[in-house]
C-alpha cells in the first residue's frame, strides 16, 4: 500500500506544484504586461505569447524541475524501498501529463524534452533522498 500512496502523492505533488508555479508565473508576468501598457483584451494573447519566450519560459522549466525534484523525494521518502522505481512511475506520469498539457503550445521535440526534463527530474529527488537516507536494510548489510 506504501509504494501506491507515494506514487499518488508524487503526482499531486507535481501536478499540483507545476500549476500553481505556472499560475503564479502567469500571474505576475500579467500584472507586468498590465502595468506596461497591454490593455485587458490584448492581455491574454500577450501573455501566452510572453510565456513562450526567454527567459520567462526557461523561469518555467526550471521551477517545474524544482518541483519534479521535490516530487520526488516526496515519493522516495513514502515508498522508503525501491525509490528509483516509484519515483520514475511519477515522473513518467506527471511526463505524460505535462506532455498533454503542452500539446497546441510546444512543438512535439520540445514537449518530449520536458517530460524527459519531469522524469529525470524526479528520479533526481529520489536521489538526494537516498543521499539522505540510507535505507535499513542497507545500514544493516554495512555492520
Amino acid at each position: 500500500m506504501r509504494p501506491v500512496k507515494a506514487i499518488i502523492v508524487g503526482v499531486m505533488v507535481d501536478v499540483i506544484g507545476t500549476t500553481i508555479i505556472a499560475g503564479l508565473i502567469g500571474l505576475v508576468l500579467g500584472f507586468y504586461l498590465l502595468s506596461h501598457g497591454v490593455s485587458e483584451e490584448e492581455l491574454e494573447v500577450v501573455l501566452i505569447e510572453k510565456v513562450m519566450e526567454a527567459p520567462w519560459n526557461m523561469v518555467g522549466f526550471a521551477l517545474g524541475a524544482a518541483i519534479s525534484i521535490l516530487a520526488g523525494y516526496i515519493t522516495a521518502k513514502i515508498a522508503k524501498d525501491r525509490v528509483y522505481f516509484y519515483a520514475g512511475v511519477v515522473g513518467c506520469i506527471s511526463g505524460i501529463f505535462g506532455y498533454w498539457m503542452g500539446l497546441g503550445y510546444y512543438s512535439d521535440p520540445i514537449n518530449a524534452a520536458l517530460s524527459l526534463l519531469a522524469i529525470v527530474s524526479a528520479i533526481f529527488g529520489a536521489f538526494l533522498w537516498l543521499k539522505k537516507n540510507t535505507p535499513n536494510r542497507d545500514r544493516e548489510l554495512l555492520k
